[in-house]
């Protein structure tokens, strides 16, 4: 279970790309390589959690990430709107 939150720096292009106003994103700190990997391979994500102890760690992609995420290894789960829910390793 993670108590901390870390910025997340991006550049422009993931800014852009993540629709950020700021040049970071701040997630939980025991998720924080897994996200920055993500967002290295281009995945664009909506939001993310650890779970606190509570649930099991998720991020929320967008469905253009979809055949990148199973690339990578992981299982999108559809979820309302069009965005998909994938399970984090956590770590």
């Amino acid at each position: 279970m993670c108590n901390k939150v870390q910025r997340i720096s991006l550049t422009e292009k993931q800014q852009i790309a993540l629709h950020q106003d700021m040049p970071y994103m701040v997630v939980d700190s025991c998720i924080a390589c897994e996200m920055i990997y993500l967002i290295s391979k281009g995945i664009r994500t909506l939001e993310c959690c650890c779970g606190h102890g509570k649930q099991l760690a998720y991020a929320l992609i967008m469905s253009e990430s979809h055949d990148a995420m199973i690339d990578l290894g992981y299982v999108p789960v559809k979820e309302a709107n069009g965005v998909y829910r994938v399970l984090l390793n956590g770590e």
